[in-house]
């Protein structure tokens, strides 16, 4: 399977990402992954 990352969706780094109470810190950010194979939509994370 050949996989290729769609160029109009950014990466989300840390710096994006706004801390939920303050005093806290965002240091990592999570970014799915999804593709359709066999029929089925699969979401990597």
């Amino acid at each position: 399977m050949r996989v290729e990352r769609y160029l109009e969706n950014p990466i989300i780094t840390p710096e994006m990402v706004k801390p939920y109470h303050e005093g806290f810190e965002v240091i990592g950010a999570f970014n799915a992954g999804v593709a359709q194979y066999n029929g089925e939509i699969l979401l990597v994370l």
